[in-house]
């Protein structure tokens, strides 16, 4: 919206010397320090979050890789014999 303001505040100055201005880039702001303070700690807060899900998205997997397992081994030695005799 502030590109919209600046192009239309241009065309407006320049429309008596037949420039028309199509597009107003801004580039490299420095924010107040302030602004700079409170990005820093929400992208903190969103690499924690994620590290969150990951961990516990984590231990899910490997909660359902036990379980598995031990069903695994549990039906597994129903069927084997306590010895073999050769």
């Amino acid at each position: 919206m502030l590109n919209v303001n600046i192009v239309s505040s241009i065309n407006a100055a320049a429309a008596d010397w037949g420039i028309q201005c199509l597009r107003y880039e801004i580039r490299d702001i420095t924010p107040p320090r302030a602004i700079r303070a409170a990005m820093e700690m929400q992208a903190e807060a969103e690499r924690r979050k994620r590290a969150l899900v990951l961990d516990s998205e984590g231990e899910k997997d490997a909660e359902a890789r036990r379980g598995h397992f031990q069903r695994h081994v549990r039906d597994t030695s129903d069927t084997r014999p306590a010895h073999v005799h050769v």
